[in-house]
This record gives structure tokens, C-alpha cells and sequence, in this order.
């Protein structure tokens, strides 16, 4: 008998990109592959200012067929672990890093651009906590840009919701 599980498309593109940052920008030696849970936490949108009563029919048309937000947002926690190779105090062993993930995913409705905003926080072995900012710009098709941005506006720890003190159930082994 097949079991058929199903994988939501933003459950993928987190995944991809978050092991792309983890791999290629972070530089994480993984030892096997990383585990993620994922919350949907709040959507909101930015909503423009309807068009004066004598405005054209095209600018009106415009706003109705937007349903008039000019930009919208979604925001995704999340918590994982992975085994990573060259950690203290076993460098040359496997050693587990819990890390929470904040993902806001923001679209501009007018030119259908849109990004992620990941910011990363990574315990680790010392019970230490890296915190790593980063954006990925999604263009059309597969293109994906993400470049590093500066941690200064992050909070050095993750928010209460994901606190490492907390037990999520991706850490559960």
C-alpha cells in the first residue's frame, strides 16, 4: 500500500532556501540533513489609499482588481536542528545544533516582487547563539538572490514563541 504525504509549496521553498544559507553562506559542515518545523504565525497587508472620485477608469480598475493592497506579508516561525561537523568541545564528531528561524515572506502586488527575510539564530554547542540575517530576493522561475544583511536590528535571542528553552517537537529525536 503507497502512502501519499503532501508538502506544501512554501514548506519547500523555506527548506531550499534555508539550506541553501545553512550550506553556501553560513557554511555549516552538515552531517546528514536538517530537520524544520514550521508555524504560520500572522498575514497583513499594506493597503493604499483609495483613488480621489474623479480618477480614471484605469487607476479605479486597478484598485479593484488588486482588492487594493500594495504590499503583503506573511510570517513563519520555525524550529530545527541539524548535526554539524567542527564544533567544540568534539570537533571532530557530529554535534547537534538547535536552531529557530524567523521568516517573513513580503510581496509587492503592483510588480509581483517579492523576498523572504530570514533571521537565524543557531545554538550551539557551548550553548552559545549565532545570529545570522539574511534576504532572498525571488525573481521569475527559479531565480533566488539572498544576500547577507546586517544582524544590528535582530534581538540576540529568538522570540518566546521559539525560545530554545522551549521543546519543539522537531528537537524531539
Amino acid at each position: 500500500m503507497t502512502k501519499e504525504i503532501r508538502v506544501p509549496a512554501t514548506t519547500v521553498q523555506l527548506i531550499q532556501i534555508l539550506g541553501d544559507i545553512l550550506r553556501n553562506h553560513i557554511k555549516i559542515r552538515l552531517w546528514g540533513t536538517e530537520c524544520w518545523t514550521f508555524q504560520h504565525v500572522a498575514d497583513w497587508a499594506i493597503v493604499g489609499e483609495e483613488p480621489e472620485l474623479e480618477a480614471g477608469e484605469e487607476e479605479w480598475t486597478r484598485f479593484q482588481l488588486y482588492e487594493n493592497p500594495e504590499h503583503e506579508m506573511t510570517i513563519y516561525l520555525g524550529s530545527g536542528y541539524c548535526r554539524a561537523l567542527g564544533y567544540a568541545p568534539r570537533p571532530g564528531a557530529a554535534q547537534k545544533l538547535q536552531m529557530r528561524v524567523r521568516c517573513e515572506h513580503s510581496r509587492w502586488v503592483a510588480t509581483s516582487m517579492s523576498y523572504w527575510d530570514f533571521q537565524i539564530w543557531i545554538r550551539l554547542p557551548d550553548d552559545t547563539t549565532e545570529r545570522h540575517h539574511y534576504r532572498c530576493h525571488l525573481g521569475y522561475g527559479q531565480d533566488r538572490d539572498i544576500m547577507d544583511e546586517p544582524v544590528s536590528g535582530m534581538s540576540e535571542l529568538p522570540p518566546r514563541k521559539i525560545a530554545f528553552w522551549r521543546e519543539a517537537p522537531a528537537l524531539a529525536e
